[in-house]
């Protein structure tokens, strides 16, 4: 199948550069990502949205996977639309969107969720979000050891309760950000352990790239998102569940005091990826959506 990825935002745009790269590389499948604008901080992108390659492969796609918008916000590719696969991942409620979410349901798109917790709707689906498979560096646990968190935003991912929880341990603290994707990747290769978000409730791609990496990494998960990924993992989640600053302090300084056990949870980390949250099982899973999906029939 021919897969287009539809991306404006360009901050939601990394992962699904990522995402496209993984269906080229892992299935027969040809992938392609269109985004608002043709570089970022992290990534170079491949396509623009109206791009003569884009408009071209779109009236010869199978799918049109939507990511973060509203897909009346791409008129140049509204045409193809009708009679195609959808599969639709928004925002939490749909916020700021032109339609109706009564329309998003009965037009035949598959909603997907990265989050349990914005799953508004009965048929919104969660779906795991695709990491490539990282190396797994063995680290010298014995030395001075790294945490680093490389925040989307300083806010939202709670970098003042990190930089709080900090305060007396034995560590080195390292905040990636503004980073071309590759030094920022060299970057955390060096740490320890990994802090995603403290606020929001649910993992993001630069906690996924951590775990990747046999890194163990805290992280605010609220109950549903934690039992969604538990269903994903048999059981099981790579994330060391905390929510305040108080919280995440008592974590690290325990972990800084019994680095056997921090080498242990970090083999665990790498063994419950590479079983669980591999390039191949995630898309899978995506396959399996793609496949069930209906063909669109809303009229634009």
């Amino acid at each position: 199948m021919k897969i287009l990825i539809v991306c404006p935002k360009i901050d939601n745009a990394g992962g699904k550069i990522l995402l496209a790269k993984g269906f080229n590389q892992y299935t027969d499948h040809e992938c392609h990502c269109a985004v608002g604008r043709k570089q970022w901080q992290q990534f170079e992108t491949e396509w623009l949205l109206d791009d003569p390659e884009t408009l071209a492969f779109a009236a010869e796609a199978d799918v049109f996977m939507y990511f973060a918008h509203d897909w009346t916000e791409t008129p140049a590719l509204q045409k193809f639309l009708k009679g195609k696969k959808v599969l639709y991942k928004g925002p939490s409620h749909f916020r700021g969107r032109s339609y109706t979410p009564k329309d998003y349901i009965d037009s035949g798109a598959t909603l997907l969720s990265y989050q349990e917790t914005a799953r508004v709707y009965a048929n919104q689906i969660w779906v795991p979000k695709y990491v490539p498979d990282y190396e797994f560096i063995v680290r010298n646990w014995e030395g001075e050891l790294v945490v680093g968190q490389s925040p989307s935003s300083f806010e939202r991912k709670g970098t003042s309760n990190l930089s709080r929880a900090m305060e007396q341990v034995p560590a080195k603290l390292r905040i990636i950000n503004r980073r071309w994707h590759r030094d920022c990747m060299e970057l955390k290769e060096r740490c320890h352990i990994g802090v995603d978000g403290l606020v929001e409730g649910y993992e993001g791609m630069s906690g996924y790239e951590f775990t990747s990496m046999g890194i163990p990494t805290f992280c605010y998960l609220e109950e549903s998102n934690r039992q969604a990924l538990k269903a994903w993992g048999d059981g099981k989640q790579p994330f060391l569940n905390v929510k305040t600053a108080r919280d995440l302090h008592a974590g690290l300084a325990t972990l800084m005091s019994d680095r056997k056990r921090l080498q242990a949870i970090a083999e665990a980390t790498r063994a419950w990826m590479i079983k669980y949250h591999n390039p191949k099982r995630v898309l899978a899973r995506y396959e399996e959506l793609i496949e069930a999906t209906g063909r669109f029939r809303y009229e634009l």
